[in-house]
């Protein structure tokens, strides 16, 4: 049995910070109190002997810490309470969800700043193909600092470098050797032309029309002149002067037997034109057509501009007609002439087409169709 002053208590129990409501008690080792900083109910004290963790009263619930004393076997309670405890969780909780947030915020921010720090240059590259794709060749990527990404970028932009090159000398080779294509088909003409023209200068000098001769010779001169130019192209109205020339000469050969009769539109003359791409034509017309025939015959010559709908546009339409023996287009074969023709029209103009009708005894109709699109009307100067 002990006595003790209840200051000495007190004193003892000063150490314990006690605030918001809470209660501090020793008890005996026989759990019976001896000392409470405020008055405890006696269902508190029996819970309190029951050594149980939580305390209810009527109005409040407590939390129960306790610590035994290992010398007198008593022991130390502190009660907090309830509402005390989930007040401090709630401003615990809302700090931390504060904290969150603001962890959450700056955590976007940053990866928006990386992913635009990333993806932008991405964005950009992927814009550069797309044009380089489309065949604009001149588009290189802006290389900015010398991170990952700017070295790639430089990887992509010597790339197009080297793309741009070889497509120049792929390109160069290809039109190289479409040109000489194209000059190897123009120069089959001029020996079959002027095999013909000789063949016709013997039958007027067999025939003793001297004077026929001598002026068939002089429009031959001119006539070569107009062959042996470098250039590939010539304009429309060029081209029809020389096959004016070149149907005056055969009319000096077949008198009265042939009639020519030649017509250019206005608007169609400073087109550019392959070189000899109507003579050939007209050779066959004069040698298949006209010469066979025992009867008077007509080779007529147009050209104009016809305006087609849809998108297609203006159309050049190039005509050759004859009224001569003509033929049957199922059994007879295109000759040398025109399907020289026909390669050339396909070298020049995509979408250019060459239309034959014949009947045999009606003559024959050659129709050359080259939309004005795949052109561009030129000065002279520059054909020559």
């Amino acid at each position: 049995m002990a006595d003790a002053d209840t200051v000495a208590l007190e004193r003892m129990m000063r150490g314990i910070r006690l605030k918001d409501g809470s209660l501090a008690a020793i008890m005996d080792d026989k759990r019976k109190l001896i000392y409470a900083s405020h008055a405890l109910s006696a269902s508190a004290q029996s819970q309190l002997a029951a050594d149980n963790r939580l305390v209810k009263e009527k109005n409040e619930s407590y939390s129960v810490v306790a610590e035994t004393v290992s010398r007198s076997n008593w022991r130390i309670v502190v009660l907090f309470p309830e509402s005390i405890i989930k007040k401090e969780l709630q401003r615990i909780y809302g700090v931390g969800f504060l904290f969150a947030g603001f962890g959450l915020v700056i955590a976007l921010l940053l990866y928006f700043a990386v992913s635009h720090w990333m993806v932008k240059p991405c964005k950009q590259m992927i814009q550069v193909m797309k044009r380089i794709q489309r065949g604009h060749l001149d588009t290189l990527y802006p290389v900015r600092g010398g991170d990952e990404m700017a070295q790639l970028g430089s990887s992509l932009n010597t790339m197009i470098l080297h793309l741009r090159e070889l497509i120049d000398r792929e390109f160069r080779a290809a039109l190289g050797r479409r040109n000489a294509e194209f000059r190897a088909l123009q120069s089959q003409i001029q020996p079959h032309f002027l095999y013909n023209t000789l063949n016709g200068f013997i039958g007027l000098n067999r025939s003793g029309q001297s004077r026929l001769l001598e002026r068939a010779i002089l429009s031959l001169s001119g006539m070569l002149r107009y062959t042996l130019e470098q250039n590939d192209e010539v304009q429309l109205k060029e081209e029809f002067d020389f096959i004016a020339k070149y149907g005056e000469l055969q009319r000096m050969r077949f008198a009265h037997k042939m009639e020519l009769d030649i017509a250019l539109d206005p608007e169609a003359e400073r087109i550019p034109v392959p070189k000899l791409l109507i003579q050939p034509i007209v050779e066959n017309a004069i040698i298949h057509g006209i010469e066979p025939c025992g009867r008077p015959c007509r080779l007529t010559i147009r050209a104009r501009l016809r305006r087609s709908a849809g998108d297609a546009g203006a159309v050049l339409d190039i005509r050759i007609s004859d009224n001569g023996t003509g033929y049957d287009p199922d059994k007879a074969m295109a000759g040398v002439g025109i399907s020289n023709v026909r390669e050339r029209l396909r070298y020049a103009y995509e979408d250019a087409v060459l239309r034959i009708e014949s009947a045999t005894q009606e003559g024959t109709t050659v129709t050359i169709s080259i939309p004005l699109k795949e052109v561009n009307v030129i000065e002279a100067a520059h054909c020559r």
